[in-house]
C-alpha cells in the first residue's frame, strides 16, 4: 500500500513515512537516515536532493507563515518564496545549530502537536520544534 501512494518505508523499523514538501533526505524517528525516491541509505544512491515541486511547496509554506504574509503584495510574495527555495537549496542538510523562538499557538512539524504559547524555529532551515522534538529528534 505505501508504494502505491508513493511513500516510503524505513528499512530499519518499517515506519511508512510520507514527504510532502523538502528534500528527499528522510531522518526517520528511529534515526535512520534514507533516501524518500529509493529507500537506500542516505548518501548511497544517485537521486537528486530534492523535487522542485516539493521545494517550491515548502518555500510556499515558509513564506505563508510569516507575520506580514497577509499584507505583502504579490511580487514580493515571489521574491520571498524564491529567497526561501534558494535558502533551503543551500541548507538541506541543516545541523539546526541555530534556534529562535516563534510566539503565538504554532504547530510541530515533527510530531504535529500545538504549542500553545511559542515554537522554536531553526534560522538555518526554517523547521519549526517543539522542545521535546528539538532536543530528541533533531
Amino acid at each position: 500500500m505505501a508504494t502505491q501512494n508513493g511513500w516510503q518505508q524505513c528499512k530499519v523499523c518499517k515506519r511508512v513515512v510520507e514527504l510532502e514538501q523538502g528534500c528527499n533526505h528522510i531522518t526517520c524517528k528511529c534515526k535512520a537516515e534514507f533516501c524518500y525516491v529509493c529507500g537506500e541509505r542516505w548518501k548511497t544512491c544517485a537521486c537528486p536532493h530534492w523535487q522542485e515541486e516539493r521545494l517550491y511547496n515548502r518555500a510556499n509554506a515558509i513564506v505563508d507563515r510569516a507575520n506580514d504574509a497577509a499584507v505583502i503584495n504579490e511580487a514580493a510574495r515571489q521574491r520571498r518564496v524564491e529567497q526561501e527555495r534558494l535558502n533551503l537549496i543551500e541548507n538541506h542538510e541543516c545541523t539546526h545549530e541555530r534556534w529562535r523562538g516563534r510566539p503565538g499557538p504554532r504547530e510541530c512539524e515533527e510530531c504535529l502537536d500545538v504549542m500553545p504559547l511559542f515554537i522554536y524555529e531553526c534560522r538555518q532551515c526554517r523547521i519549526m520544534a517543539c522542545r521535546r522534538c528539538r532536543y530528541n529528534r533533531l
